[in-house]
């Protein structure tokens, strides 16, 4: 009986499937040791590649980022401490001015009265200081008070006179020689009630000297300032 030897070989199937297996088995180490310098860059780094957990584990150093590549926006918030505060930065220019305000309304008009009182005369003017004329101030109020009257003699003229409105009084004093004179007075004062203003006068001459054409005015004012 004679034996018979047969060489067996491999299908072309077999074949294939034998590299695929080579393959999938070694392609993992080559991957660990064969990948070419600089062949690894975004487009292989999934998103998801680079953890909080592989970067602990020093998967990804300093030496292996890009210096001045990361943003803010990578980092958790409170990682990036805040910096020392900047120096001052420079004063702006000056603004445009702004728009012309309306015209406020005309507030209402201050108080205000005047009161007048006229005296021919003649009236003599004895060596007492006696009221020659007198003018009412009906209503309280702060006041300026003026008065004038014309004195007239038969010798030398020396007459004094003087303006009282409440505790506030103007005096005047005439001398002359035969000729007539103008005395006038003015008084600023406080009113707290209605009250007077006398114009007095006296002259040591007794009834030498007559005043006459004389006239008393007071005007009230909104606020009174005396110094």
């Amino acid at each position: 009986m004679m034996n018979k030897s047969r060489r067996l070989r491999p299908s072309p199937a077999m074949v294939v499937a034998s590299v695929a297996l080579l393959v999938a088995l070694g392609g993992t180490g080559y991957a660990a040791v064969g990948l070419p310098a600089n062949s690894v860059g975004a487009t292989q780094l999934k998103a998801s590649a680079v953890t909080n957990s592989k970067i602990a584990s020093n998967a990804v150093t300093s030496s292996k980022v890009k210096d001045h590549s990361l943003l803010r926006s990578d980092f958790q918030s409170g990682q990036i401490p805040a910096g020392p505060p900047g120096p001052p930065g420079a004063p702006g220019s000056a603004g445009a001015a702004g728009a012309q305000g309306v015209p406020g309304q005309q507030g209402p008009a201050g108080p205000s009265a005047a009161y007048s009182r006229s005296v021919s005369g003649p009236i003599s003017i004895t060596d007492t200081l006696t009221t020659l004329a007198s003018l009412t101030i009906p209503q309280p109020g702060s006041y300026v008070v003026w008065a004038k009257g014309y004195a007239t003699g038969t010798s030398d003229l020396d007459v004094t006179c003087k303006l009282v409105a409440g505790t506030d009084s103007d005096t005047t004093k005439v001398h002359a020689v035969h000729i007539a004179q103008s005395v006038s007075a003015i008084v600023a004062h406080q009113y707290t009630t209605s009250g007077t203003a006398d114009f007095q006068c006296v002259s040591p001459d007794s009834n030498q000297e007559t005043m006459n054409a004389m006239r008393i005015v007071a005007i009230q004012t909104g606020s009174l300032v005396t110094g």
